[in-house]
């Protein structure tokens, strides 16, 4: 019998890393048909999983984020999102880094419910 072997960390350690490959399998079996339907379901998905991505600061998990799964979406929902990164690309050069930091807090605290 083979043992299963479990890794300590987490996927966000492995984002920090450099090395999200593991995970981002994980996110193409799960919302990877979801992604390519266009749905607002799947949109909203994308932009919480980049965001998350994005602000745990680590360039190349960044990058490969990008390249395994824009490419998935519909060609208006790229636009759109692209058109959203850059106006947040804009916003964070406008802020200053107290700011910025305030922002990526508010942009890993839990989603609030409205109930």
């Amino acid at each position: 019998m083979k043992r299963k072997m479990i890794s300590p960390e987490t996927p966000a350690d492995d984002i920090r890393a450099g090395r999200p490959e593991r995970y981002y399998d994980y996110v193409y079996k799960t919302y990877g048909k979801a992604f390519r339907s266009g749905s607002m379901e799947g949109l909203e998905t994308f932009r919480e999983l980049y965001r998350q991505v994005f602000t745990l600061g680590n360039e190349q998990s960044t990058i490969l984020f990008i390249e395994k799964f824009v490419p998935l979406l519909p060609a208006d929902a790229r636009r759109k999102i692209l058109v959203e990164f850059v106006a947040e690309r804009r916003a964070m050069e406008s802020r200053s880094p107290e700011e910025n930091a305030q922002r990526k807090e508010e942009l890993l605290s839990p989603k609030k419910t409205v109930g």
